[in-house]
């Protein structure tokens, strides 16, 4: 696996994206909470998402992070990523009681945590801005919802949230 992931930083460096994200996929399959992989297939996605985003003439993106395996600091990884391409982000993680409650509180730090690292930049000069993220009002606790809007009142930003979901 160390093998791996020195290739796979090796092909990131060089902007080989394609090849960075199949090799990092590898070592995760061996290894499926290896952090270095998790974080590197992760920066990968987004610099690939945002470059395609700049190639059709994108220059922000607006959208929020799930990866259970890979919450913690996630959301300054998709921000640097989007940032070293030119593109401006408003990011944050969609917490949801899927993956219990731990996995809900864990969401709820990693706003927590990136808004406050994002509190001392002025919003109208920032590559980079955030909101509290929810999944979908039903895959919550009411006591998550209530933390979710709690905290986006402490930190004065708005909530995003799937608000319509249909049936197969």
């Amino acid at each position: 696996a160390g093998w791996l992931r020195t290739q796979a930083l090796s092909a990131f460096v060089s902007g080989r994206l394609d090849e960075a994200k199949s090799l990092y996929q590898q070592v995760l399959r061996g290894e499926p909470n290896n952090s270095a992989a998790l974080r590197g297939v992760g920066l990968t996605a987004a610099r690939l998402g945002a470059l395609e985003a700049l190639e059709t003439g994108c220059t922000a993106i607006i959208d929020h992070h799930e990866s259970p395996n890979a919450i913690d600091g996630s959301l300054t990884v998709i921000a640097d990523a989007c940032n070293e391409v030119g593109v401006r982000i408003n990011t944050c993680y969609g917490i949801t009681d899927r993956h219990g409650a731990a996995g809900a509180a864990a969401g709820l730090a990693e706003n927590d945590r990136y808004l406050t690292e994002l509190a001392p930049i002025p919003p109208e000069s920032a590559m980079r801005l955030g909101m509290v993220g929810v999944h979908a009002a039903f895959t919550c606790t009411d006591d998550h919802l209530a933390a979710a809007a709690q905290m986006a009142s402490k930190h004065g930003v708005g909530v995003h949230i799937h608000v319509a979901e249909k049936t197969a």
